[in-house]
């Protein structure tokens, strides 16, 4: 802020500059035109639904969203769809995969019944239905390992050249990680403990290398930044609580 601040002019270029509530535009805003609102809470109050709690306000709502919209537009924002710029790529095709529960071993069935029941159940609280429902996403995640694995096997058999597997778990990472590594492909992996220094380099790598199959990524480390064209296809093992971290990895 104080660089952008004693710049004479300022142009910012993001593909996602908010990626789920109007809250996170506001700095962005600020930066260009800080006379729009110079306070955050009179913006937070039009356009982000804010709501006194008991700890203090909250602002991750939305509200005004066409006004804000408008307001943007007309003023300070231009605003490029890839339908406009990338009209000569082919068109975007998704898939569903249904996979089946057989190679899920006895313990975590148990697991994930319990977890299943637990969500089903009344809660006291927004914080204990929060709590419920990640553990039932840390352990469905954990019955899916089996099936993730086969299926990227079955790519690699058909013939498939290069491919891009994200996940979100380290134990779903680990596990497709440790099964390449037995059957000698080629891969690299990007995830919240690779160097940012180092997540270039490795995609460049893979870019051009014949030896490298698969990009193993992280959705929440490696969803945005990257060039990994030299693929054509990306499969998400797991789903995840923002659909702006999905859509801008995908």
């Amino acid at each position: 802020m104080p660089l952008l601040k004693a710049a004479k002019r300022v142009i910012l270029l993001s593909g996602t500059p908010a990626m789920s509530r109007p809250s996170e535009l506001y700095t962005q805003i600020a930066m260009v035109q800080p006379t729009f609102f110079p306070q955050f809470h009179d913006f937070g109050v039009r356009y982000c639904d804010a709501k006194q709690g008991p700890w203090g306000w909250d602002y991750s709502g939305s509200s005004n969203l066409g006004e804000l919209k408008l307001l943007l537009e007309e003023t300070v924002m231009i605003r490029r769809l890839k339908s406009d710029v990338l009209s000569q790529l082919p068109a975007k095709q998704r898939k569903m995969v249904v996979i089946t529960p057989e190679g899920i071993n006895t313990r975590t069935k148990a697991e994930l019944a319990a977890a299943a029941k637990e969500m089903a159940k009344g809660f006291k609280s927004k914080q204990e239905q929060k709590e419920a429902l990640i553990v039932f996403y840390n352990k469905t995640s954990e019955a899916k390992i089996h099936c993730i694995l086969e299926y990227i096997l079955d790519l690699l058999e058909s013939g498939r050249q290069k491919f891009l597997v994200f996940a979100h778990h380290k134990l779903i990472l680990d596990a497709i990680s440790e099964e390449l590594e037995k059957k000698n492909v080629g891969f690299i992996r990007i995830d919240g403990s690779t160097p940012s220094a180092e997540r270039q380099s490795l995609s460049q790598e893979f870019q051009f290398s014949e030896k490298l199959s698969v990009a193993i990524l992280s959705l929440t480390a490696a969803n945005m930044g990257l060039t990994l064209s030299s693929a054509d296809l990306v499969v998400f093992t797991e789903l995840f609580w923002n659909p702006g971290v999905l859509m801008q990895a995908e």
